[in-house]
């Protein structure tokens, strides 16, 4: 067999799998979707564009796609954040609170750091002053927690989903990046040189 027809076959055969684990993936998050854990239309939104976030981690190609968890599989999550870098975990339970999004990323250190996303529609949140206060109590508790806590409106949701996200893998660019000591020290440098 030539070089070329073992390229060919190769290809083929490449993407009929590839072709199979994207629509075995695409059913599974329809399904998920279909019955999902999310409440609103814009954490349906959120979370379709969170799937593809890469995070911080710069893998180039198609980004890594992330597990899902329900509530209350805590442990699960840290297990799986070694294999996976990053878990999001829909409406997950802290203390006695339920964030619509909880986000694990493990750097490079191994280290991880939590992030809750809250997806806010004017109906339930800032409409009166309970309600900012409320958001307020949740939101110390679960700083408290240990999780760093982004709010977006509905409106930002709707009107840019993906300069949201864009904000969130900012953030976990930064800190992964401070995970890697030649990034880390560079990032100094450049800082100290700035400052001068």
């Amino acid at each position: 067999m030539s070089k070329s027809t073992t390229t060919e076959k190769w290809k083929a055969v490449f993407s009929e799998h590839m072709e199979g684990a994207i629509e075995r993936w695409r059913e599974e998050q329809t399904d998920f979707f279909e019955g999902s854990q999310c409440q609103s239309e814009i954490e349906k939104l959120m979370l379709a564009e969170l799937l593809f976030c890469p995070f911080g981690y710069f893998l180039g190609g198609p980004h890594k796609i992330h597990e899902i968890y329900g509530p209350g599989q805590e442990e699960d999550i840290e297990k799986v954040s070694l294999q996976n870098h990053v878990v999001i975990a829909p409406q997950h339970e802290i203390g006695p609170y339920q964030a619509d999004f909880a986000i694990f990323i493990r750097d490079f250190s191994n280290d991880l750091m939590r992030i809750v996303v809250e997806c806010d529609g004017h109906d339930f949140h800032e409409k009166t002053k309970e309600q900012a206060q409320r958001d307020k109590k949740r939101d110390r508790y679960i700083q408290a927690a240990g999780f760093r806590v982004f709010r977006f409106t509905g409106s930002e949701i709707f009107r840019d989903v993906a300069g949201c996200v864009s904000e969130l893998d900012d953030f976990g660019a930064d800190w992964i990046e401070k995970s890697i000591p030649c990034f880390s020290s560079a990032r100094h440098t450049q800082e100290e040189s700035r400052a001068r």
